[in-house]
């Protein structure tokens, strides 16, 4: 194993640093497309999906610049192998079908003490809507959202315990997205993605399969298709193609020879401050 000799890890400023730019685009960005398009059509739903993937391309791009790091860095596709491809699809069939029920248990739950989860439900009307979220929705998230947590965060702290590794970004990949009914399916998502993109030296599988989660919905959408999630025939079925992912991405997984991550590296001020401020924006939520 590789001794990091690094003492200093920015990722943690990186994710404030994003989350900050994010609420700055938001708060200025939906006011001036308000102004200009009817709240809720397509073209303010599709400018409005926008805001987020501008924050995450600012902050990627300085941390590639600061990093002095190309975005075939940021990919890892120096160990690209296509049983990587196999496995990115797994992933997204594992997870949507065996653990899409747990958001559906939670806002539930949730409801049953009288609460109620802000959802943001995505209705494709026609075949333009189709392209548009196609694209805002699924491709855009897929590319920048992994360059910037597979490949931005992960950059400096690879080498470490894969698994404390995997834990640390896959929580702030959960509260980015800001949603509480996602937030445990989010967080062991961001989980398998990051071990997959260390696991296979790549953050192009990781792409793939976040595309291909993000898709499926547009795409069931589109074609007018309802897939029970709570059915236990999908489920196990899900559960199946998520065991065998989880069977070839651990083999050869050996803790004894990984270095922990240091706690500076996640218990600093901006990762602990991120994370606060998107948790109570999601806690907020529940009562506005």
């Amino acid at each position: 194993m590789k001794n990091n000799a690094k003492t200093t890890y920015n990722g943690g400023l990186y994710f404030f640093a994003m989350f900050c730019v994010y609420v700055l685009f938001a708060f200025i960005g939906q006011s001036i497309t308000a102004s200009v398009f009817t709240f809720g059509s397509r073209a303010y739903n599709l400018i409005v999906s926008l805001f987020p993937i501008l924050a995450l391309v600012c902050i990627t791009v300085y941390a590639k610049i600061k990093q002095q790091k190309t975005f075939k860095c940021l990919l890892l596709l120096n160990q690209f192998k296509p049983i990587n491809l196999l496995l990115a699809i797994m992933l997204a069939v594992g997870m949507f079908l065996g653990l899409g029920f747990i958001n559906q248990i939670i806002i539930n739950g949730l409801e049953s003490v009288g609460l109620t989860i802000p959802q943001s439900t995505v209705v494709v009307k026609d075949t333009g809507d189709f392209i548009g979220y196609a694209v805002t929705l699924c491709l855009l998230p897929a590319v920048f959202e992994e360059l910037f947590f597979r490949g931005v965060l992960l950059n400096d702290i690879k080498e470490y315990n894969p698994l404390h590794v995997s834990l640390f970004i896959g929580g702030l990949f959960a509260l980015y997205h800001g949603s509480l009914s996602q937030l445990v399916y989010q967080f062991v998502y961001g989980t398998l993605l990051t071990f997959l993109a260390i696991k296979s030296g790549s953050s192009l599988p990781c792409i793939i399969a976040h595309f291909l989660n993000n898709f499926t919905i547009i795409l069931l959408e589109y074609l007018g298709v309802y897939l029970n999630l709570l059915n236990p025939v999908v489920i196990v079925v899900g559960l199946i193609v998520l065991g065998v992912f989880l069977t070839v991405l651990i083999k050869g997984y050996n803790k004894q020879n990984c270095q922990s991550l240091p706690r500076k590296y996640y218990a600093n001020l901006y990762s602990v401050t991120g994370a606060i401020l998107c948790l109570s924006l999601i806690i907020l939520g529940l009562f506005s």
